[in-house]
């Protein structure tokens, strides 16, 4: 793909979710929340989709997996962004470890804040595994975060 291309112009992008029946029956047995997030965030030179699962088995692991969703793409997008600015060499890998560390960092603070142990509160908000999918000018990368089957 030229230099000159951009992004944006070359793909339309469509998101949507269908929830399962265990997450369509308020009330009875076995329900469970829509733990379930996906992002987009797309810019010139970069689309970052992520696709997040939170902890199912906690009551509030939709959070985590909206959370994670959100700071992800916006972060990759962003570190992206900032290296075709400053001119340096994009290396994908890079990016996601730098979005993974910024997520546990902030996710670390916000635990540091809220009424019960780190631990207990990691479990109930802040866990999910996220799939992400990068599509730049020069390839295409998709990777797990998490720890989660993929």
């Amino acid at each position: 793909m030229t230099d000159n291309v951009n992004l944006r112009d070359v793909f339309l992008i469509a998101v949507g979710k269908i929830p399962g029946t265990d997450h369509t029956m308020p009330g009875l047995p076995g329900w469970k929340n829509c733990q379930d997030a996906c992002r987009v965030e797309q810019s010139e030179h970069a689309i970052v989709l992520v696709v997040c699962d939170g902890n199912g088995s906690q009551p509030h692991s939709e959070v985590g997996a909206i959370l994670s969703a959100q700071l992800l793409a916006r972060d990759i997008v962003d570190a992206i962004n900032l290296r075709v600015e400053f001119g340096i060499e994009i290396e994908i890998h890079e990016v996601l470890e730098e979005a993974r560390q910024s997520l546990m960092s902030l996710f670390r603070d916000l635990g540091k804040h809220l009424m019960g142990s780190f631990s207990d509160n990691a479990n109930r908000y802040m866990l999910a595994t996220a799939l992400v999918a990068v599509v730049t000018k020069a390839e295409t990368v998709i990777a797990g975060i998490g720890d989660g089957y993929y």
